[in-house]
């Protein structure tokens, strides 16, 4: 718990965001993740729609917002390496919302 209060960062399981994809059954349409880290729920979510037999890059498109530059870069290249395009900014969600993110469906 220490950890946490001191502004540590978490990994999410894939697990756990596949559970949460199913869920929310991104079909399509603008998805949101306010701490997107590595990007691994858009990533997730695009093999949902193409295990419903429909084109990530026609049918999603994915807004991300994550505190650390890096990760930032870690989450555009997993994008790219996954065929996704999508607006993944640097800025902490706690103080700010980057405006593309505004106005987008959160997942």
């Amino acid at each position: 718990m220490s950890e946490g209060q001191r502004g540590g960062e978490f990994y999410t399981p894939t697990s756990i965001v596949r559970l949460i994809v199913e869920v929310v059954e991104p079909y399509h349409g603008r998805i949101l993740d306010p701490a997107c880290g590595s990007g691994g729920m858009f990533v997730q979510s695009a093999e949902f729609v193409k295990d419903h037999l429909r084109t990530p890059y026609k049918e999603i498109m994915v807004y991300g917002q994550e505190k650390a530059e890096d990760i930032v870069r870690l989450c555009k290249m997993n994008l790219a390496i996954h065929g996704l395009s999508g607006d993944v900014r640097q800025g902490n969600t706690y103080y700010e919302m980057s405006s593309t993110c505004e106005g987008s469906s959160t997942l």
